[in-house]
């Protein structure tokens, strides 16, 4: 679908919907696009705003990846509208995550979002305040999905489980195990100890490339790749061994 770019200006009250199906014909949860945007109309009418026009997707609700999406965006940046009104909010994500990027958006420039079946109304001190506690949960989401990465990492490298594409220098895969290189791990092992020692990141790559070493990737040592092994944690276990 052709979507017109609206034109930036100050504007005192101008409202946009946004209606989405997952595929072209397909009524979700019993809503067609165009009783989407029936409803959209009607609720604009109710609360007196003036509806500029509704965007319209056909496309996954898991990503902000969509055109119509995309340019309702660009428009918000752009200032060309006040509100935003939606008939429910998985309409526009079904993502915790992407709800809260929306409402920080939407909060930057002073955007408002209704939504219909929810009865949310930010224009209200009450659907305000859901907003913030949305934007909130997004936050925790983030955090613990951050979190919960982190602790499988850790627990990957300790039991010397594959948990990269191409696995770190002095490692070789075998299956679903990283299995030590004996020559690789021994320059591991000169790397820390000279760390150790208190020689610098640059130091010890210049001694690296001195003795003709190469890194996993074939390219000579640099302070960065020297970093790596030093903080890397998979090494712990077999040169504690």
């Amino acid at each position: 679908m052709t979507t017109r770019v609206l034109p930036a200006q100050t504007v005192d009250s101008v409202a946009v919907g946004y209606a989405r199906v997952s595929s072209l014909g397909q009524a979700d949860n019993g809503f067609s696009l165009e009783a989407q945007q029936e409803k959209i109309r009607l609720q604009c009418k109710l609360l007196d705003l003036p509806l500029r026009k509704t965007y319209v997707d056909q496309g996954s609700g898991g990503t902000l990846n969509r055109p119509a999406l995309q340019q309702l965006l660009a428009d918000a940046q752009r200032k060309a509208l006040t509100h935003v009104v939606i008939l429910k909010l998985d309409r526009i994500t079904r993502s915790v995550q992407d709800l809260g990027k929306l409402i920080d958006l939407f909060k930057k420039h002073r955007i408002k979002l209704i939504s219909i079946i929810e009865g949310i109304n930010a224009d209200t001190a009450s659907g305000e305040m859901v907003m913030n506690i949305l934007a909130s949960v997004a936050q925790w989401e983030r955090k613990s999905a951050g979190e919960r990465t982190a602790q499988v990492l850790r627990f990957k490298k300790a039991h010397l489980d594959v948990y990269c594409r191409v696995p770190p220098f002095g490692f070789k895969a075998d299956g679903k195990k990283l299995v030590p290189v004996p020559a690789e791990m021994a320059v591991v092992k000169q790397i820390r100890d000279r760390r150790t020692a208190g020689q610098s990141l640059r130091e010890i790559a210049a001694i690296l490339n001195s003795q003709g070493v190469l890194t996993r990737h074939g390219k000579a040592w640099a302070a960065e790749s020297v970093r790596i092994v030093t903080a890397n944690t998979v090494y712990d276990k077999v040169l504690s061994a």
